[in-house]
């Protein structure tokens, strides 16, 4: 059934949908985009600034809570502005999304030095490990699978993932104890040192884990492009390093509050944005 997203906070979908948090949604037509929710398939619709969604029933809360919608952007925005010369910082409908914990553990894994394209497709192939939930538009969908499905280092290597097949699988191992109940799951996963004791995962994949699907909306992420934002933003050309990455990521909080993690996708976006300019600049 078709139901509408009431909210008074403009949700950009493909500005969202497609920004490096989640790669498991496809567009499935002009202004569609299609991804598995709670073992479900759900088409979001974008009809000018409203959102439509098909689903088997009202998730108006569950959507919220997906979409952020808790948290009113604006404000952080304009008082981030005041502070923040580098960049303009506007609401465009860009929304940090709490993403499904076991699905962003395992997409961050593959996310290590690769492109968005690899990431999509290694995404996709995990997916396929799971039940067969139907298709769209030629478009086969499945849920994300049980851990004991993600055991086979050959068949991910013989599909491409390198050295991050046997990530996977040792972490896929660790966590099978724990993913049957999502509270003892996520009570884990919030222990200190316990995601950087999986393979595969940095303090940067774990900080994009506590900011994507553990709602640690105080942490910022950073990787090579938010590094050389932050040299504007402070004015420091020091290499970052294991040493001064704490270091930046207070500094970032210093300035941007408790929810500087979000400050940190708007100037991601923005940074990459100007960037893909320079490049087609002539």
């Amino acid at each position: 059934m078709l139901y509408h997203l009431e909210t008074k906070e403009y949700i950009n979908l493909e500005l969202t949908l497609f920004s490096g948090q989640i790669f498991s949604f496809k567009k499935t037509d002009c202004s569609s985009y299609t991804g598995v929710f709670n073992n479900e398939i759900i088409t979001f619709h974008q009809r000018d600034k409203e959102v439509y969604y098909d689903y088997s029933r009202n998730i108006q809360k569950e959507l919220e809570y997906f979409f952020t919608l808790d948290i009113s952007y604006i404000p952080l925005l304009l008082n981030w502005r005041e502070t923040c010369n580098f960049y303009k910082l506007e609401y465009n409908g860009l929304r940090l999304l709490r993403c499904d914990l076991l699905e962003c553990i395992f997409t961050f894994i593959c996310s290590s030095n690769n492109t968005v394209k690899r990431i999509t497709q290694m995404v996709s192939y995990l997916f396929s490990k799971g039940k067969y939930l139907g298709t769209i538009n030629d478009q086969k969908f499945y849920a994300f699978p049980t851990l004991d499905k993600l055991n086979d280092v050959d068949d991910l290597i013989n599909n491409k993932f390198g050295y991050r097949a046997e990530y996977v699988c040792k972490t896929a191992e660790k966590l099978i104890n724990y993913s049957n109940d999502y509270k003892i799951l996520r009570n884990k996963c919030l222990e200190k040192d316990f995601l950087v004791s999986l393979h595969g995962i940095g303090n940067k994949v774990s900080d994009c884990i506590k900011l994507m699907a553990l709602e640690q909306f105080n942490i910022v992420p950073i990787d090579t492009h938010i590094y050389k934002a932050m040299k504007l933003i402070f004015n420091d050309n020091r290499k970052l390093s294991k040493s001064n990455y704490k270091e930046f990521q207070e500094r970032f909080y210093s300035k941007f509050g408790d929810c500087c993690g979000i400050a940190q996708l708007y100037i991601f976006k923005e940074y990459l944005d100007k960037n893909i300019l320079k490049k087609h600049q002539i």
